[in-house]
């Protein structure tokens, strides 16, 4: 009778799914149940029905939040209290309705754990704004970490005829590899936001020449006294609490989704959002910056400055090159203005929020304003050759990307720039042609080529004396700028041979210089190659060295000196 009655209801749930409203969240009795759709929703409730008839449902115990912080684990849902809904006996009966079905339960399932979820979202934030209140503590702002000049000017060098002294003898070198960093998930908020579907207004605003528009009511403008204090801010922050922001967190997460924003054009959109809202450099756009970023799920922290400016700190797990910062329990945190000096800051932190990542492994999607029109011709081979306009808006971006290092390798930079994808519109113009001349060769020949489009094509000349400081160029900027060296090239090489031909690549630094490698499956190859931990075998290849072919290091370089930085193939 038992299995008879689990089965009906999964039979009445699937029946459901068709009809559940999706938009309707349900708090979590664990970090699972976060996002979940009414699909598996209606799953997950069948499971438990299953549990009941066997008792197997346990309480599950609350956690404690530490102090000065708020935790942002899901509510903890009592499941006891959904016990027995089959009609035996044993843990306390829930209440049907006169005439009441499998859909009523449902209902009144999902209406009372979103209710706990609710009131545990409300609870997190009346205590963060409680610690907003305790008095703000005094920190020094630390100097910049320069960008070290580990690239050192070498000149390009022309090669010797590679057909001349064909094949190359073949040299093994081992090298140290630089240890692999994986991108962590992109936060996620408090809670699933609640649309709420009173009178709506939308927003227009821009972010790199790329309109966006959210729901926001200029009925709840926001308001900070000249003269304000830790108090000011704890009440704004209760008062934002609730439902008002809803609608914006929710239309700016989609965007985040949409666009494939990573985390820092997802807070460089944010505050613009806050400044067409609430005015250019004002303390109510820096408020509504930081509210939205901390309520999408990332750590960020409040500052004071002497004349009485309120900021925005972020906290990130790269070091940032060239922006002042704050370490405050064992994170650094840098202020959103790039200005520091002392300032006095909350320790008022949620828990489980998580700090910036600055690694991009999707094209991030912006409205094309394509640049003039650039041919790049390949001098050894003849009709190779690619017309490229990039897109300005996607540069605009670029350029505001803070260079930094992770896991404390400054050679991590590199494989943030290399493991970038092309932005698609790129690729639709560029591919083509190039796949069309590589089409019918052997692996070395479309490496030699691709290779010889970037040496002989690409016009080079030392960073200082075209930016004045050292600057890696993500694929795009090379195509994009007139001068470009050693690391652009070798990052620009990569990202063709990984996408056209197929192959794994990658980065070699020797003191001071910047190459790259190819593991070849044909095993034509010859010359000096680098072997990695996993023993394979990836040659030389180095798109400074002009003329030169797979397998041929440039004069001065030592292969067994060098480290090497494996990238993704994607």
């Amino acid at each position: 009778m038992q299995k008879t009655i689990i089965l009906s209801l999964a039979v009445a749930a699937l029946t459901l799914q068709a009809h559940a409203d999706t938009s309707i969240p349900l708090p979590a009795d664990t970090a699972k149940a976060k996002g979940k759709s009414a699909a598996e929703l209606t799953h997950q409730y069948v499971k438990f029905l299953r549990q009941t008839a066997t008792n197997k449902v346990k309480p599950i115990a609350a956690k404690q939040a530490d102090h000065a912080s708020i935790t942002r684990d899901s509510a903890q849902v009592d499941m006891t209290k959904y016990a027995n809904v089959d009609g035996t006996s044993g843990a306390p009966k829930k209440t049907k309705k006169s005439g009441g079905s499998f859909r009523d339960e449902f209902d009144d399932f999902l209406n009372e754990t979103k209710q706990e979820f609710e009131d545990f979202r409300q609870q997190c934030n009346a205590e963060f704004a409680q610690f907003l209140r305790e008095a703000w503590e005094e920190f020094k702002g630390k100097e910049p970490i320069p960008e070290p000049s580990v690239i050192k000017p070498v000149p390009a060098v022309e090669a010797p005829q590679p057909n001349a002294i064909w094949p190359f003898k073949s040299r093994k070198h081992k090298a140290k590899a630089v240890k692999d960093y994986v991108p962590d998930k992109q936060p996620e908020p408090v809670k699933p936001v609640e649309v709420v579907t009173d009178k709506e207004e939308w927003l227009e605003f821009g972010y790199c020449g790329t309109p966006f528009r959210v729901r926001i009511d200029k009925r709840h403008r926001l308001f900070i006294p000249q003269q304000w204090n830790e108090d000011n801010i704890a009440d704004l922050w209760e008062h934002c609490s609730g439902n008002l922001f809803n609608n914006v967190l929710h239309d700016c997460l989609e965007l985040r989704a949409k666009n494939c924003m990573c985390d820092w054009a997802y807070l460089k959109m944010l505050e613009q959002l806050g400044e067409q809202f609430c005015g250019q450099g004002t303390n109510e756009a820096v408020f509504l910056t930081a509210f939205l970023y901390c309520q999408s799920g990332y750590k960020m922290r409040f500052g004071r400055s002497r004349d009485g400016h309120l900021h925005m700190l972020y906290a990130t797990k790269s070091i940032i090159y060239d922006q002042p910062y704050f370490t405050l329990d064992n994170t650094n945190f840098y202020p959103l203005t790039g200005k520091a000096g002392d300032m006095c800051i909350t320790r008022a932190n949620f828990k489980d929020s998580n700090g910036m990542d600055l690694y991009m492994s999707a094209e991030q999607i912006l409205s094309q304003k394509p640049s003039e029109p650039r041919v790049i011709k390949a001098r050894d081979f003849q009709g190779l050759q690619v017309t490229v306009s990039t897109n300005i808006n996607q540069l605009s971006f670029y350029d505001t990307y803070p260079s930094s290092y992770v896991g404390g390798n400054v050679m991590t930079r590199w494989a943030m720039y290399a493991n970038t994808p092309l932005e698609d519109a790129v690729k639709e113009q560029v591919y083509p042609a190039l796949k069309q001349k590589l089409a019918g060769k052997s692996e070395l020949e479309q490496v030699k080529m691709l290779l010889n489009l970037v040496q002989t094509g690409l016009a080079y000349k030392y960073d200082d004396e075209v930016w004045g400081h050292d600057r890696a160029f993500f694929a795009e900027e090379s195509l994009f700028y007139p001068y470009c060296d050693c690391e652009d090239r070798s990052i620009l090489f990569t990202r063709l041979v990984r996408d056209l031909v197929g192959l794994d690549a990658i980065l070699v630094f020797y003191p001071g210089h910047l190459a790259s490698a190819v593991n070849f499956n044909d095993k034509s190859a010859r010359g000096d190659y680098i072997e990695t931990d996993d023993g394979r075998q990836f040659y030389i290849c180095d798109p400074t060295y002009m003329g030169s072919w797979p397998g041929m290091t440039m004069p001065k370089m030592n292969n067994s000196e060098a480290q090497y930085i494996l990238l993704k193939r994607g």
